[in-house]
């Protein structure tokens, strides 16, 4: 296994990798008798494919954010509420020692 060290730049690895798809790509035409006008056929319903189940990823993915997102609000809204009552059971409170500061002599 190559280390990062070693490993060739991006460029050369996507050329290298182009250059292979092209030739199992011209070996499958020749090992299935396939005319090039098929291949070009294939080629573009797997490059379709392949975008759907990018978008079907990216919706499974938004769909988890968004749900995320909601549990968030909704712990948010309950800490907003208890920070409210906290406040209010407070008040009270602030009330009587002032009154009971005004009073006493």
């Amino acid at each position: 296994m190559k280390t990062q060290k070693n490993e060739a730049p991006y460029n050369i690895r996507i050329e290298k990798a182009k250059n292979y798809l092209r030739y199992q790509i011209n070996a499958a035409t020749v090992q299935y008798n396939l005319p090039g006008a098929v291949m070009d056929l294939i080629l573009e319903s797997l490059l379709r494919e392949e975008d759907n189940q990018r978008i079907a990823l990216v919706t499974e993915q938004y769909d988890v954010v968004e749900e995320e997102l909601s549990k968030a609000r909704e712990e948010n809204e309950r800490c907003q509420e208890l920070v409210k009552n906290l406040n209010k059971s407070q008040e009270p409170d602030t009330e009587k020692r002032s009154e009971e500061q005004s009073t006493t002599p």
